[in-house]
């Protein structure tokens, strides 16, 4: 004889299972809202990154929000000062 789940506790895993299955494709919604906004005007992000929901693609567009800052650096050496980020991609 199979074992059954009482009728509540099946119930609450019912509803658990449902938001976490929403919670996944809303992760999923927004990374691929950032993976677009991000080609539009800061395609060099994507391309650095396979992963844009990694710590160190976070960390990095925190702190490197637009294209331009980047510019201004003369090397990954002048960039990595002082960057979290910088020795994961080392």
């Amino acid at each position: 004889r199979a074992w059954r789940l009482p009728e509540p506790e099946l119930r609450q895993l019912q509803i658990l299972v449902a938001d976490r299955d929403k919670i996944v494709s809303e992760k999923v919604r927004v990374q691929n809202q950032l993976r677009e906004t991000l080609l539009s005007y800061f395609p060099q992000a994507v391309e650095a990154f396979s992963d844009l929901s990694s710590k160190t693609a976070l960390d990095f567009l925190s702190q490197f929000p637009i294209l331009s800052p980047l510019q201004q650096c003369h090397s990954f050496t002048a960039l990595s000062a002082g960057s979290e980020f910088a020795k994961d991609l080392a």
